[in-house]
């Protein structure tokens, strides 16, 4: 997994956020985003599968998609 440093000189341009809580065996439905998506575990673990990859992020980790 690669590392992701974001400039602090100045803000990123952020179109949307949200918090979202769900229980086990939840699933997010498949779409085909035209935006960057970072997705960041406050709590918990998180599944994300990206081009067939599966990835596991851990509680404090974050996923970045372009």
């Amino acid at each position: 997994m690669n590392q992701i440093r974001l400039h602090t000189g100045y803000f990123q341009f952020i179109r949307d956020m949200g918090k979202t809580l769900t229980q086990e065996g939840w699933i997010h439905p498949d779409r085909n985003a035209d935006f960057n998506v970072f997705i960041f575990a406050i709590k918990g673990q998180m599944q994300v599968v990206e081009e067939g990859k599966e990835y596991f992020q851990q509680e404090g980790t974050g996923f970045f998609h372009c």
